[in-house]
């Protein structure tokens, strides 16, 4: 994937399997500030290459992002018995 636009790296995670990475940053593109929540693969050289999972959204929109982790969140524990 080209990254066409300059990120800015906040988090990041292993993904746990697949040898990718989960990488939370900020991008600027056409005068608005956006998520990037997107995977990357780790190279055998330990380089990380951008995938085109993922997704980009405005900030604006962060706040129901988060209602719908949260959501998951307990549906997943409430699947699990807690």
């Amino acid at each position: 994937m080209i990254n066409y636009y300059p990120k800015e790296k906040i988090f990041s995670f292993d993904k746990g399997f697949n040898n990718e990475e989960v990488r939370f940053a900020l991008s600027e593109t056409k005068g608005k500030i956006c998520a990037d929540i997107r995977v990357y693969m780790v190279e055998a050289d330990g380089a990380k290459l951008a995938t085109h999972k993922g997704i980009f959204l405005d900030v604006e929109k962060l706040t129901d992002f988060r209602e719908g982790i949260d959501q998951l969140i307990e549906a997943a524990r409430a699947k699990k018995g807690k």
